[in-house]
């Protein structure tokens, strides 16, 4: 396989300076999105998620795009004008997170339509987490990370965006399914890859998926969600390793760059 091929991370938490040389360290991306955390999550992370150090890093360094997170129960208008205000200086945000599981609402919940139109307006892309959650304190809701549930949005906002984040781990063939189905939605492999033996598991369920929904390889994506060296999410090579011994030159380029490089335009 041709060893030079351009990485962009599509997944991970680069959100201060401390982070992003924790990152430089581990990490062969060219391009990183580095997505901010609601609360509960930058608090187990033990990562200082203010507004200024995330835009700081964002301008200092060429190679990072961030995306913004809403959080559901808060006032949805105030925090899409805030982002607004932030995006007119700063053309580097290229999408919006939502943290379904972690946070209790269903991705087809009215109230986060707002969200679907804010992004649909300003070409942003809408990121789920899906599938299965990191929760020490106990109090996500995996219901509410299903991948089934984003069918309904991609369908209802054609021109919206969509990734399901994680493969929506375990729901790997619904993932697909939805993804297959959807010219608008996209998935990642992030945060799945912790050991070489759950990578063995994963490349015979990507496989699987892959010989009913072939043409889905133009839309899956490279991705770490890396948290920090303190956190259960701490490696990137295992990702990168994953595309370069499971796939072929081919796929490998759609995967580590290509198929990110046309979803958000970077």
């Amino acid at each position: 396989m041709e060893t030079n091929l351009p990485i962009v991370d599509c997944h991970c938490h680069v959100i201060t300076k401390r982070l992003y040389n924790e990152y430089r360290e581990r990490s062969h991306a060219t391009k990183s999105i580095c997505i901010r955390t609601i609360g509960i999550l930058s608090q187990d992370m033990e990562a200082n998620n203010s507004e200024s150090s995330f835009y700081e890093l964002l301008a200092e360094k060429k190679e990072l795009f961030g995306v913004e997170c809403i959080e559901y129960g808060q006032d949805i208008k105030k925090q899409l004008n805030r982002i607004e205000k932030r995006k007119a200086n700063c053309k580097k945000i290229v999408g919006l997170k939502l943290y379904t599981g972690y946070q209790h609402f269903y991705p087809n919940d009215p109230e986060i339509f707002e969200v679907y139109k804010f992004a649909e307006k300003n070409n942003l892309v809408v990121i789920f987490h899906g599938g299965d959650v990191w929760d020490p304190s106990n109090k996500a809701q995996i219901k509410y990370s299903h991948p089934v549930y984003v069918d309904e949005v991609a369908t209802h906002f054609p021109k919206v965006k969509f990734v399901i984040s994680h493969f929506a781990f375990p729901y790997v063939m619904e993932t697909a399914m939805v993804v297959h189905k959807n010219s608008n939605v996209y998935t990642d492999i992030s945060g799945i890859i912790d050991t070489g033996i759950l990578s063995e598991f994963f490349v015979h369920d990507i496989k699987k998926v892959l010989s009913y929904y072939p043409e889905i390889i133009n839309k899956i994506m490279h991705g770490s969600d890396f948290c920090g060296n303190q956190t259960p999410l701490d490696d990137t090579m295992v990702y990168e390793m994953f595309v370069r011994n499971y796939f072929d030159d081919k796929e490998a380029e759609l995967i580590f760059h290509k198929n990110a490089e046309k979803l958000y335009g970077i």
